[in-house]
């Protein structure tokens, strides 16, 4: 059976938020999931830059992309709180072998929620130092969960 990696970032953020919302209400999860991976890795995001530059595209492409909040902001820098009961449905339908963490809002609501293996990592368009390191550092453990 193929191994479960979700991660979760904190919102998806799009220039017209309404126009995405009234899309999903048309379609399925599945569909959203598979929405948040596209404007993640197909839209130039810096974000998804980061990440593959630091997984690659072959462990980004394997890996569940999911929001600590299903919410649809028209700002990047618009903090939206994690949201416990999204987070909980996300992790007993996917069952994963590691979930990643990335931001401090996401880290304390998962390890209320999740008893099993766990990567913290900054958020990718984080300004701090190291954050890239960081991302490549965990690299290895991501790809070693996924054999």
């Amino acid at each position: 059976m193929p191994k479960v990696v979700i991660a979760f970032l904190q919102n998806t953020w799009v220039k017209n938020p309404e126009k995405l919302s009234e899309i999903y209400s048309r379609h399925d999860e599945e569909f959203r999931i598979r929405m948040i991976k596209l404007l993640l890795f197909s839209g130039g995001s810096i974000t998804g830059k980061r990440l593959v530059n630091a997984f690659g595209r072959n462990i980004c492409n394997q890996i569940i992309w999911e929001e600590g909040s299903p919410l649809i902001t028209d700002n990047p820098r618009q903090f939206v709180p994690p949201e416990d009961e999204h987070i909980k449905k996300a992790l007993e339908k996917y069952q994963p072998d590691l979930v990643i963490s990335f931001g401090k809002a996401n880290e304390k609501v998962i390890q209320k929620l999740w008893s099993g293996d766990l990567l913290i990592l900054p958020h990718p368009a984080a300004r701090q130092n190291g954050t890239v390191a960081r991302l490549k550092s965990a690299s290895s453990k991501i790809e070693e969960a996924l054999a």
